[in-house]
């Protein structure tokens, strides 16, 4: 498979391209599998698979090798007479032999039972997640009082929410309405619980208020924090409470409040009863209601709970892979990319050593580092890489991966494209056809001199 393939099976045949070899031997081709984009966690190898005589060399992965939904990485390399290539760069695969349906999204506003004031309200709904990754839409639908359809739309993203504003509605009509996620496969995720709304427009719902605490994007060492809000009024005189809510960045519901009534125009508070999770991305949301059940707008911020600093993970080396041969031109070292778990940003330092010679790099944000400029022929480096959060925390460097850059002038270097002949010192041909091409030169040269 191409890097990036998605295959249908769990034994898929491997194909490396054709190997040329002008002695005319036997070349054998080995590859392996791997679970880990760092190339240590070997699952699977063929051993030495004899090339056919003529087009590619195949090679079927074992039966129970692979897992559903799983990435993969494959390599391969040639072999003669005691001579062996470098592996090749590693390509990646993922197996899905069957489309599983995305999950349910989580339905989020308005609150179920609410009562609206326009005939055209905002339903949102979480995201989805689809164990097969494909791109996913989803689809509102709208029901009248006898469960009959009556408007259907597809919804838009915003942020990490689904928005679908509705046809206008009826009027003193209380309705119900639901989500469905579809793939690529055309799988739906399996149906919800509907929520219900009730229109009625000469009830003015109360605006929307204003969240005190936590601010947005806020990092909160309490794992039971303080909600605070104030500020919605309402046109028609009519008494407010406030009902708070604490989801997951995914949408997926915690807690939430009883309606609490506001007191005088003061700020109103609310804690949840259960703590949170270290570490943890939550949104914070508020709405009012007033005495007649009409429901404002919602107004929410992100946060983020973390009462222990703790350092980013270990990044995985990519390319090159260890022990690798790679020209100069290639002496680029790539690694993952990690996040810190209390979301700040992350730096990296790159170590390299030649032999008992080491340096460090400055701290960067790339997940590279191009070595190019520096990289000497014939000389094995290794290298290592560390991350580091905005308050210089580590969870220490990674383990060391060597490679060796390829010298010109060895006899075991490549073939670069050109002339397919050996060169002699100065940069002459050495082949046989070589001194006779020099000697018509020469007596060209002299001939021409003489006739002047």
């Amino acid at each position: 498979p191409g890097d990036g393939d998605r295959v249908a099976t769990f034994t898929p045949d491997l194909v490396a391209g054709r190997v040329e070899d002008d002695r005319d031997t036997a070349i054998f081709i080995e590859f392996e599998v791997y679970g880990d984009p760092g190339l240590e966690q070997e699952l699977v190898v063929s051993g030495p698979v004899l090339q056919p005589n003529d087009g590619d060399t195949t090679w079927t992965v074992p039966e129970g090798s692979l897992e559903e939904d799983v990435w993969y990485w494959w390599r391969a390399r040639a072999s003669t007479e005691g001579v062996v290539t470098p592996w090749v760069q590693p390509f990646r695969f993922r197996t899905n032999t069957e489309n599983a349906p995305p999950t349910s999204p989580t339905l989020l506003g308005p609150p179920d039972g609410a009562r609206i004031d326009t005939l055209q309200p905002t339903l949102r709904a979480s995201q989805s997640m689809d164990p097969d990754e494909d791109t996913l839409r989803y689809v509102f639908r709208v029901y009248d009082p006898m469960g009959e359809i009556f408007t259907t739309g597809e919804g838009r993203q915003v942020d990490s929410e689904i928005h679908f504003q509705t046809p206008a509605l009826i009027e003193n009509t209380r309705m119900t309405w639901d989500i469905v996620a579809i793939d690529e496969a055309s799988a739906e995720s399996p149906p919800v619980e509907p929520w219900s709304v009730y229109v009625d427009t000469e009830n003015s719902v109360p605006s929307v208020p204003t969240l005190l605490a936590p601010l947005d994007d806020e990092v909160l060492t309490e794992y039971r924090p303080t909600l605070r809000t104030e500020g919605s009024t309402d046109e028609d005189g009519d008494a407010i409470s406030y009902v708070f809510s604490i989801r997951s960045a995914a949408g997926m519901p915690i807690e939430s409040s009883e309606p609490i009534p506001e007191a005088d125009g003061a700020p109103q508070e609310w804690q949840p009863t259960e703590e949170l999770a270290e570490d943890g991305a939550y949104v914070a949301a508020v709405h009012a209601v007033d005495a007649r059940g009409g429901v404002s707008e919602e107004a929410s911020v992100n946060f983020f709970v973390s009462a222990e600093n703790e350092p980013p993970p270990v990044p995985e080396h990519l390319s090159p892979a260890s022990g690798a041969q790679v020209h100069g031109d290639d002496a680029i070292l790539v690694w993952s990319g990690v996040q810190d778990p209390e979301g700040g940003a992350v730096t990296y330092v790159v170590e390299v050593c030649a032999g008992e010679e080491c340096t460090r790099s400055m701290p960067q944000t790339e997940t590279s580092f191009s070595m190019v400029e520096e990289a000497t022929d014939g000389t094995t480096y290794s290298w290592r890489v560390e991350a580091m959060d905005p308050e210089g925390v580590s969870a220490g460097p990674t383990e060391p991966w060597r490679f060796s850059v390829f010298s010109t002038g060895a006899a075991d270097a490549p073939a670069k494209e050109g002339c397919a002949c050996d060169l002699g010192p100065g940069g002459i041909p050495t082949d046989p056809i070589s001194p006779l091409a020099w000697l018509s030169i020469i007596l060209l040269w002299r001939y021409r001199t003489r006739s002047v």
